[in-house]
C-alpha cells in the first residue's frame, strides 16, 4: 500500500502538515522543506518498499526531509494547515489517525481527483491541473527527478478567507495558487477530464496520447453521460461553461501527452482505485436523479472485474466489450461499436 507521509514546516510562525506520500505529497513536502522550514515525513509502519517509495525517499533525502513512522511529532498539537494528498479511499483512515493523536487542525486542504461528499468539516478543496512523474537521471544528482507538466498553471481554490490563506502559504514556497470565484467551474472541468480518461486508460492500457488516438469515441459517450448527470448538480459551473466546453475538455486532456493517469499507474502497481470519487460519483448522482448512465456503469463494472483478476496471469476484456456493443446497438450507434471492437482486437 502506498505510504502516507506527514510534512511539518514552520512558515511565518504557522505549522503545516502534508499527508500523502505519492507524487503530489512528495512534491509539496520538498517544496516546503526548500522554503527553509523543518519537515518531517511520516510513513506507515511496515509499509512495503516500492519503486515509488524509493524515488520519494531519494528526493526527500536530497531536500533534507526527516522521516518517521509515528504521529508523535504533532500529537496533541495545533496544526494551521493540513494538506491531505492521499487517495480519497484513505481519507477516513487519515481522519481517524489524526483524531487518535489528538491533533487540532485549523485548515484542512484536500488535493485529489474526482468529487467526493465532504468528510472534513470546512475543508478547502484544491484543484490541480498538473501531473507529476518520477524520471530516472543516472549519474545526475540523486539519480531521480520530479517532472511536472502544466507547472505554470495555478492550484485553484474557492474564493473564501481560508482558501486565501492557503494560497498565500503556497505562494510563499513558489507554488502558483489562486482563490477564484470560478472555482466550481474549474473543479467540474477537471472532473470531466478525469471522468473520460482515468478509468478508460486502465481498459485501453494506454497513456493520454493513446486515449485520444484510440478511445475518443468511448470517451465521447462517457462525456455525454457526465454532462447529463452533473448539469443539475453543479449549476453554477454549467452556467460558466463556454460553448466550446467539450473541445476544451479534450484539449485539456491532450496537454498531458505521454503521461499515464495516476489511476492507471495505481492499478498497474496493484493499489486500490478511487472509484467512488471518479466515475462512481456519476453513478451515484445519476441514480438520485433517475438518469441512465449505461456506459459509465459498464466502465466501472469492468474496472472492478479487472481489479479482482489483476493478480491472475490471464484476464479478458470480453465482457466489457460485449456490454459496450449491446449498448451501442440500443443507442443506434453501430459505427461506434464497430470501432470499439476493432480497437480491442
Amino acid at each position: 500500500k502506498k505510504k502516507a507521509i506527514m510534512a511539518i514546516t514552520k512558515n511565518s510562525g504557522s505549522v503545516s502538515v502534508v499527508v500523502g506520500g505519492g507524487r503530489v505529497g512528495t512534491y509539496l513536502a520538498c517544496k516546503l522543506t526548500k522554503a527553509g522550514g523543518r519537515v518531517v515525513l511520516k510513513g506507515r509502519p511496515g509499509s512495503k518498499s516500492s519503486q515509488l517509495k524509493i524515488y520519494s525517499d531519494l528526493l526527500c533525502k536530497e531536500a533534507g526531509v526527516q522521516q518517521t513512522t509515528s504521529y508523535d511529532t504533532i500529537a496533541a498539537q495545533t496544526v494551521d494547515f493540513l494538506f491531505i494528498a492521499t487517495k480519497t479511499y484513505d481519507f477516513q483512515n487519515v481522519k481517524r489517525e489524526l483524531e487518535a493523536a489528538n491533533v487540532t487542525v485549523k485548515n484542512v486542504i484536500l488535493i485529489h481527483n474526482g468529487i467526493l461528499k465532504p468528510i472534513f468539516k470546512d475543508s478547502v478543496r484544491v484543484v490541480v491541473t498538473q501531473s507529476w512523474d518520477f524520471h530516472e537521471t543516472p549519474g545526475e544528482g540523486v539519480g531521480v527527478k520530479m517532472v511536472v507538466r502544466n507547472e505554470d498553471k495555478p492550484w485553484a481554490m474557492p474564493d473564501t478567507p481560508n482558501a486565501k490563506e492557503v494560497a498565500e502559504l503556497l505562494g510563499s514556497v513558489g507554488i502558483n495558487a489562486s482563490a477564484s470565484k470560478e472555482f466550481e467551474f474549474m473543479m467540474v472541468k477537471k472532473y470531466f477530464i478525469n471522468g473520460v480518461a482515468n478509468l478508460q486508460a486502465i481498459i485501453g492500457d494506454c497513456n493520454c496520447n493513446g486515449l485520444l488516438a484510440d478511445h475518443r469515441n468511448t470517451m465521447e459517450l462517457l462525456y455525454d453521460e457526465i454532462h447529463a448527470t452533473l448539469r443539475n448538480v453543479h449549476k453554477q459551473a454549467f452556467a460558466d461553461m463556454p460553448p466550446n466546453f467539450r473541445q476544451m475538455v479534450f484539449d485539456g486532456l491532450a496537454t498531458y501527452g505521454p503521461h499515464y493517469p495516476s489511476t492507471k499507474m495505481d492499478f498497474d502497481a496493484g493499489l486500490n482505485i478511487e472509484l467512488d470519487a471518479l466515475n462512481g460519483y456519476i453513478i451515484e448522482m445519476a441514480k438520485e436523479q433517475g438518469i441512465k448512465v449505461p456506459h459509465t456503469e459498464a466502465l466501472v463494472s469492468e474496472v472492478k472485474r479487472r481489479m479482482s483478476l489483476r493478480k491472475s496471469s490471464t484476464s479478458s476484456a470480453g465482457s466489457y466489450n460485449g456490454r459496450l456493443i449491446a449498448l451501442a446497438v440500443v443507442a443506434a450507434v453501430g459505427a461506434v461499436a464497430a470501432s470499439a471492437i476493432a480497437r480491442r482486437r
